[in-house]
């Protein structure tokens, strides 16, 4: 957590949780937003050079990330209280705003969108919230995004994240991207989008490729067809690092009676089992067509994903199948239902040179890898 990295005495501790966790290209200054004991979000900034923390706007849209500008400037997203209709569904005017990283800054508005609202849903099952907290994907299916790229503002065009455009400032224009494109990245060079196409906005699994677009010509080029391709981001300008995840069966309780209690622990009124999944992280050259394995493992999910400074090594967390949880609701020592400690992510490394994976810590969430370390 942030005030764990930070410390008690910055002020940064008056959050009750964080988000939207982003470094600046040299690494010195951390943005993400902060949530009070009511849910309202604050744009915040951690120094790293002086060791301060600042909070610089409040409210921000809570749904939307924060990012940094190639110029390093903070670009995040305000509710304008505006909404108008958009193929036949509500739709959010949202006002796109950049701050400078240094107390006291302006904002300054730079443009709107309307992004499509009307979502919701949640689970009973702990692993699903510790995913989505990692994945920053939420039950709306997919993450959201705002970036700002050389040829325009790159957004989701709703709250699923299933779907996103590139607006022209200049011409007020916004541009589908792909197919029900979701999990979008922008490139380190900001000349393309890589992410995963679905066959509908329904997100009906097992038809979803990972695609990328070339922001100039509007292009969308089908990279692969990875059936269960869950989350990607740019390993460098000309590679694609993606994890999949299987469903490979159910924890089967032994008795009748055990399913009961795993049913009545995620809220159902009937004997339940729980899924269990297996994950994959694999690494595509987009000059060379080459896939190559880089792990695989019995898990629920891969969280996030992050490449060091160097290049030379992944970090990224994972998020443990529930046979815990079903232990302890079976045994009875589960006290509460939610408990995600029972679904704490793992963050690991990877080494390019020996891909033999390391834990390096656990309960650690929102891990970002710091551009220059």
């Amino acid at each position: 957590e942030v005030a764990d990295y930070v410390g008690p005495t910055t002020g940064v501790d008056m959050y009750e949780r964080y988000s939207s966790l982003v470094w600046n290209a040299d690494g010195s200054v951390l943005a993400f937003m902060g949530f009070d004991a009511e849910y309202k979000a604050a744009l915040a900034i951690f120094n790293r050079q002086d060791q301060t923390f600042t909070e610089l706007i409040k409210p921000v849209e809570s749904t939307l990330p924060v990012s940094f500008t190639a110029d390093g400037q903070i670009l995040f997203g305000v509710a304008s209280g505006e909404f108008v209709e958009t193929q036949g569904t509500g739709g959010a005017v949202i006002n796109v705003m950049t701050v400078s990283p240094t107390p006291g800054a302006a904002p300054v508005m730079i443009g709107s969108y309307v992004l499509g609202v009307g979502c919701g849903g949640g689970s009973s099952i702990p692993a699903d919230w510790r995913y989505w907290t990692e994945s920053q994907g939420g039950p709306g299916v997919s993450n959201q995004i705002l970036a700002l790229t050389p040829f325009g503002l790159v957004h989701s065009q709703n709250c699923t994240g299933v779907g996103t455009a590139l607006l022209d400032f200049a011409t007020n224009t916004d541009t589908p991207l792909g197919n029900n494109l979701a999990w979008a990245r922008v490139s380190p060079d900001g000349t393309r989008v890589a992410g995963i196409s679905y066959p509908n906005s329904y997100v009906e699994l097992g038809g979803e490729s990972l695609v990328t677009v070339d922001l100039a010509t509007k292009t969308n080029i089908p990279v692969v067809s990875a059936p269960g391709v869950s989350q990607v981001i740019w390993g460098s300008n000309t590679s694609l690092i993606y994890s999949t995840r299987t469903d490979t069966g159910q924890i089967f309780p032994a008795s009748a009676e055990d399913q009961q209690k795993v049913g009545e622990a995620i809220g159902a009124m009937t004997p339940s089992t729980l899924p269990l999944f297996a994950v994959t992280i694999q690494q595509l050259d987009l000059t060379t067509g080459i896939d190559t394995p880089l792990y695989a493992a019995d898990a629920y999910a891969i969280g996030r994903m992050g490449v060091s400074a160097d290049g030379t090594t992944l970090m990224f967390s994972q998020i443990p199948n529930l046979n815990a949880f079903v232990e302890a609701v079976v045994s009875g020592t589960l006290t509460d239902p939610a408990q995600t400690v029972l679904v704490e992510a793992n963050i690991m490394d990877l080494a390019a040179s020996d891909l033999l994976p390391t834990t390096i810590g656990a309960g650690i969430n929102q891990v970002t890898v710091n551009p220059v370390m």
